[in-house]
């Protein structure tokens, strides 16, 4: 995850989530796998995303924080990365391939802080 005006967090914790609001905005639901990714590589722990550090440098939090919900068909994804109190977005992406790869392409209602 990259932070744009400040220092990269130490590392990001990622969360999936089960569901996803009606709208597409928001993840919900029960959190069914949570990993820590660091210089150390990615790592699968057992946390609740209330739990994660909020210990801050400046405006940015020391520990980025990524929850996402992948559609059962997995051609879209909710998506909220959050940096900071007042920093962060997400909503909707569809996955679209490009080439031999996919690209995430913002689709309806998207959030930003």
């Amino acid at each position: 995850m990259d932070v744009v005006f400040g220092m990269p967090p130490d590392a990001t914790y990622a969360f999936e989530y089960a569901e996803c609001t009606a709208d597409r905005v928001h993840v919900a639901g029960q959190v069914t796998q949570a990993w820590f990714i660091s210089s150390d590589g990615v790592h699968e722990i057992k946390i609740n995303p209330k739990d994660v550090p909020q210990e801050k440098r400046g405006m940015w939090y020391r520990f980025g924080r990524l929850s996402f919900y992948i559609a059962p068909n997995a051609d879209w994804i909710v998506e909220a990365s959050v940096e900071g109190p007042r920093a962060g977005h997400g909503g909707c992406y569809r996955a679209m391939q490009s080439g031999t790869t996919f690209v995430l392409e913002p689709e309806g209602s998207m959030w930003i802080s």
